[in-house]
């Protein structure tokens, strides 16, 4: 499952940025149902990849990141 804030959607397909060190790579998924403000993923992703949840609309396929941990509540 991912926040449905890391989904990018443009022209009937849906991605979402992996990072890989300290780039991004943007991978297709498909989705499945949406519970809440999270979405399941059915394919597209394995598992225990670090996605990115905010601001995605702002990045680009290998753009440079900075990983922070998500605070308390997040």
């Amino acid at each position: 499952m991912i926040p449905v804030s890391a989904e990018l959607r443009d022209e009937g397909s849906v991605s979402v940025f992996v990072v890989d060190g300290d780039r991004v790579r943007r991978v297709p998924v498909t989705l499945g149902r949406r519970q809440g403000d999270r979405q399941v993923v059915t394919a597209g992703l394995s598992g225990g990849e670090l996605i990115v949840a905010r601001d995605v609309a702002l990045l680009s396929d290998g753009a440079t990141v900075q990983y922070q941990p998500p605070g308390p509540g997040s």
